[in-house]
């Protein structure tokens, strides 16, 4: 019941609900918690953008009540969207991916997205900056940092960056499957 949900924050419900909007079939939706557990089992070394405290801060502070509301009261329809996402995502198809990701933004999201996307976006590129240019470097991050002018793709590429989007292999687990069974070669 809702009731026994009372005395958490609204983004730990949020956490909740998401992986129930995956269709049956999808693969896992956590695509840097695969990636993560691939590079410890092969011993590579992993670094962060950003800290997990600074991202619980701001989840804490842009998931409000009123968001896990309408996330509620829109379920099935985001349920459907995100499906849409996963297929665009999968096929590599980014301009549709976008499209979908954009259709679905509300005018109340602009200043989530300011802050859940866009200042972590600027915020990222000197960090990448040192990662990439320290040697061989593979970064993860949401495909909704990628859209846009202000998306971290723009960005890196003024600062003289290129980048390559690694696509999605069948041998990805279906959601339930535990991360590092089975790896894409």
């Amino acid at each position: 019941s809702l009731e026994s949900y009372k005395g958490f924050k609204p983004f730990f419900i949020v956490s909740l609900l998401g992986p129930k909007m995956l269709p049956d079939g999808a693969p896992l939706g956590m695509m840097d918690v695969f990636l993560e557990e691939r590079a410890r089992v092969n011993g590579v070394e992993i670094s962060y953008l950003e800290e997990a405290s600074f991202q619980l801060d701001l989840l804490d502070e842009t998931m409000t009540p009123e968001v896990l509301q309408e996330m509620v009261r829109d379920f099935e329809n985001q349920k459907v969207v995100l499906g849409q996402m996963i297929v665009h995502y999968m096929k590599g198809d980014a301009d549709a991916l976008k499209k979908s990701f954009m259709e679905q933004a509300t005018a109340a999201d602009a200043d989530r997205y300011e802050d859940l996307l866009f200042k972590r976006n600027e915020n990222w590129v000197p960090r990448m900056k040192e990662l990439l240019d320290a040697g061989d470097g593979f970064v993860v991050f949401g495909a909704a940092h990628a859209f846009g002018d202000r998306g971290v793709i723009a960005l890196m590429e003024k600062e003289g960056y290129a980048f390559e989007r690694v696509k999605a292999s069948d041998t990805i687990p279906p959601k339930g499957d535990a991360p590092g069974k089975t790896a894409p070669k």
